[in-house]
Parts: structure tokens; sequence; C-alpha cells
């Protein structure tokens, strides 16, 4: 008697390897893009703070050349200016002044509060919220900044130095 098999398999023999191929795809894509969502996810700084550091380096490359003619206080005229312009959301941590008398400062309700930093040569380390930042001095005017915004909870910070 001749019996036949009764084959119970979804697929026809010898295509059984093609299952394990096309699971081993899914779980990659679906690893891919997990990471991908991760990676996407970080942060990122908003426009308007981002708007203000493009302002500020501009408006203040024409503040240093007017100083030069007309002296120094017009540069303390136009930062406190920019403080005030900038919101009160908004914390702005001025580095200026020629090379042999630097000063970091910010603005506390339009007063000027000396902020603390240390000079290693051409170096000014400035300490803001406990992050220390670089920034290098020239020789003639010095004019460097940073910009902090509180926004949900989360604080970002661009400074001159940034691209």
């Amino acid at each position: 008697m001749n019996k036949r098999e009764i084959n119970f398999s979804c697929f026809p023999s010898g295509k059984r390897g093609q299952v394990y191929l096309i699971a081993a795809m899914v779980i990659i894509a679906v690893l891919i893009g997990f990471a991908t969502i991760s990676n996407y996810s970080g942060s990122k700084v908003p426009a308007g703070i981002t708007n203000l550091k493009n302002i500020l380096e501009i408006e203040s490359w024409k503040v240093l050349d007017y100083s030069v003619v007309h002296g120094s206080w017009v540069v303390d005229n136009f930062t406190k200016e920019f403080a005030d312009y900038s919101g009160e959301d908004i914390e702005i941590v001025y580095i200026t002044g020629e090379e042999n008398f630097i000063e970091a400062y910010k603005y506390n309700e339009s007063v000027k509060e000396p902020v603390g930093f240390t000079r290693e040569g051409n170096i000014a380390k400035v300490n803001y919220n406990g992050v220390e930042y670089d920034f290098e001095l020239n020789t003639g005017m010095n004019f460097h900044f940073i910009i902090a915004q509180q926004v949900g909870g989360e604080q970002y910070i661009v400074t001159s130095k940034d691209e």
C-alpha cells in the first residue's frame, strides 16, 4: 500500500530558509528604526536663541568698530541695551575688553553684575552654571558671550564660539 504523506507545512519543501531570512530582515529593520528614533530625539536649540546669537554676532562687530573711535563706554551701553532687548527668560554673559583688561559680566534687571573667570595666557575661562567655557582672547578688543535660555525645564546655551 502506498500511503501519501500529508504535508502540514505552510511552505513548500525547500523554501523554509526564506522565512528565516525575511524574519531576520524585519528584526534588523526594527532595530535600525529604534536606533534612528533614539538619535533623532536629541534636544535642539530653540530658533529664538539661535536668532539672538546671530543678531548679537552681527551687531557686536559694528559696535566694536564704532567703539574704536568713540571709546569703550559704547560696548557697555550696547551690552546693557541688548540684555534688555533679549527678554527676561534669556541670560547673557558678556566677556569684553582689551587684551590687558578683560571683564566678564551679566545684567540682572539692568544692573551690571560681575561673573567670575580665570585667565590662562590668551584664554579666558568662564564658569557658568557649573560648566567651564573657554574663549580665546585676541590682541585689541574682545567680545564673546554666553546666551542661556530656560524652555520647559530645559536650559539651552549657545556661545560666540559655537559654529
